[in-house]
């Protein structure tokens, strides 16, 4: 599990860059932040998942709490048994915002407990985010399960090879960070 704070503050508009398909997908991120639904982002490997994430956070009206990210390939059972059973769990808290990052390799018993989960984390005011990187394959049967229910928002994120003229500012943000 991952937590950002709440201070952090990092410049999104450097790193997100200014070309016109990432500002699409950021009006998008702060329209549904608001809203209590799930939010999923789509796109491919290596698009700035987290980044994104953190921007709804910081739009929601969890944004005084703490945002968890969760790395799905990384949960053994003894930690999902936790995370779904265990009432000191951060899943059971109030106000936080829980980012399910590779949420398509949850097993189909993960699915169906984290589908269950779906209606109790809405009752504690809690947001969630699922992240989806597509490598040309088939949806995973959670995000298929999502899509049948129109239980969420989404956010297809560009690929950098599909907004060339952000490069320039992208690479001056980590220029920047690394001075």
């Amino acid at each position: 599990i991952s937590y950002y704070h709440v201070n952090d503050n990092p410049p999104f508009d450097d790193y997100f860059g200014t070309g016109d398909a990432m500002q699409a997908a950021l009006r998008k991120a702060e329209g549904i932040a608001p809203l209590p639904d799930p939010a999923v982002l789509v796109g491919e490997p290596g698009c700035p998942f987290d980044e994104m994430a953190y921007c709804i956070h910081r739009h929601s009206r969890q944004a005084s709490g703490p945002f968890l990210i969760l790395d799905c390939r990384l949960i053994n059972q003894k930690t999902w048994d936790f995370l779904f059973m265990d009432r000191k769990s951060p899943l059971f808290a109030r106000r936080n915002t829980l980012c399910f990052q590779n949420a398509g390799t949850l097993t189909d018993a993960q699915r169906d407990t984290m589908i269950a989960y779906l209606g109790e984390a809405m009752a504690h005011g809690n947001r969630l985010i699922f992240i989806f990187a597509e490598s040309g394959g088939d949806p995973s049967s959670l995000e298929l399960h999502l899509r049948r229910h129109a239980l969420y928002s989404t956010i297809r994120l560009p690929a950098l090879r599909e907004r060339p003229a952000d490069i320039p500012g992208i690479a001056a943000h980590y220029v920047n960070l690394l001075n």
